[in-house]
């Protein structure tokens, strides 16, 4: 066991080793108990960026309805070639992204989605898409932000 962990959690004080198993759970519990009120701390910090989102989107894209895309954090739907289309921001295990799809599922190929291919570098025949780390809040809502606007310039050509 190393020193240095032995020693600044005070287990040199006890000779009998059920008395340091005693104390290292109780710094185990102890630990777990910081690392949750630390998970819900971060939880509801994340949960204040996501409310401030959907606020900043109702206000920058009033014309626009929110997205009816599950599990999202922020999104606005709207019609494109006759196509109901979604924009939105959610994550998987890789991080944030922003995304944009037909509502239909429909493929995208030969559409006006593939002339964002220069800021949503990631496709699927149904998608298009960009990954951001988990904690680049701003990166991923500023390209949310970039999207819906050529998206508008795109509309109106």
């Amino acid at each position: 066991m190393s020193a240095d962990i032995f020693d600044y959690l005070g287990l040199d004080k006890y000779q009998d080793k059920k008395e340091q198993i005693n104390v290292l759970q109780e710094k185990i519990n102890q630990m777990n108990n910081v690392k949750n009120k630390m998970i819900e701390l971060k939880s509801s910090y994340r949960q204040n960026i996501f409310d401030k989102w959907k606020a900043q989107t109702k206000e920058k894209f009033p014309d626009m309805h929110p997205s009816k895309v599950n599990n999202y954090y922020t999104g606005v739907s709207f019609l494109l070639d006759g196509e109901t289309v979604s924009v939105y921001i959610t994550e998987n295990k890789s991080g944030l992204y922003c995304q944009i799809n037909f509502d239909s599922r429909k493929n995208i190929y030969d559409t006006k989605i593939m002339n964002l291919k220069d800021i949503l570098p990631e496709e699927h025949a149904t998608a298009r898409w960009k990954y951001f780390p988990s904690t680049d809040f701003d990166g991923v809502y500023d390209l949310f932000i970039e999207v819906v606007n050529r998206c508008r310039d795109i509309m109106d050509k």
